[in-house]
């Protein structure tokens, strides 16, 4: 992570204008976010089929007939929980939209300030 921030001190004037400050923040705040998830929730992310199917196997053992009735709300479940994590992105997406202009702004108040106070 360290990395990433050190990479944006190296860059070009050219690289630099292509997008503003804000926007190279937040691409690399947002960078760093995904992969600090990823690497915390690794391992469960490798385990969670497995540890689902056990669990699916037990209540279907333990319960019997009705135990199978399990599977297809476990199913549906999931079918929803997928729409809301897709909302939920879109929504990100927006805010995320929000922040580069709310920081953009900052960006040139900041600038406009120091030109008229002279620092």
């Amino acid at each position: 992570m360290k990395g990433l921030y050190e990479k944006i001190i190296r860059l070009s004037t050219p690289a630099k204008n292509y997008f503003d400050h804000g926007k190279i923040m937040n691409i690399v705040n947002i960078d760093i976010g995904i992969i600090s998830l990823a690497y915390n929730y690794y391992d469960r992310i490798l385990l969670f089929p497995i540890s689902v199917i056990i669990a699916l196997i037990l209540i279907c053992v333990e319960l019997g007939k009705i135990g199978l009735i399990s599977i297809p709300l476990f199913i549906v479940y999931v079918i929803i929980q997928i729409k809301i994590i897709k909302k939920s992105t879109l929504v990100n997406v927006e805010i995320m939209k929000h922040k580069d202009i709310r920081g953009k702004s900052l960006n040139e108040y900041d600038l406009y300030l120091n030109i008229y106070l002279g620092f």
